[in-house]
């Protein structure tokens, strides 16, 4: 098994573990808190919109992938020693 595949098996594996987490809250704590709101605020409760959030978020994702795809584009050019050589492709 090459570095790549483990690399995509290690994160299958955190994305199932992270559901499988994230299911567990809804079962034994998330269902439990739907009554507690609705019992103490009624009709009041004022919901909260996801946009924003979301927005700033996936904002703030492309930034960090624009700073990091340059950082690395600066080094691959101030410094082209550093890659390793290329392999020649297999027959």
């Amino acid at each position: 098994m090459g570095l790549v595949e483990l690399e995509l098996t290690k994160r299958n594996d955190s994305l199932g573990s992270y559901t499988l987490f994230y299911a567990a809250w809804v079962i034994f704590d998330g269902w439990a808190q739907v009554p507690f709101v609705r019992d103490r605020y009624g009709d009041n409760y004022h919901h909260r919109l996801w946009g924003k959030p979301i927005m700033l978020g996936a904002g703030g994702l492309v930034l960090w992938m624009m700073m990091s795809l340059t950082y690395v584009i600066g080094i691959i050019t101030l410094f082209p020693d550093v890659l390793p050589p290329q392999l020649p492709p297999k027959p």
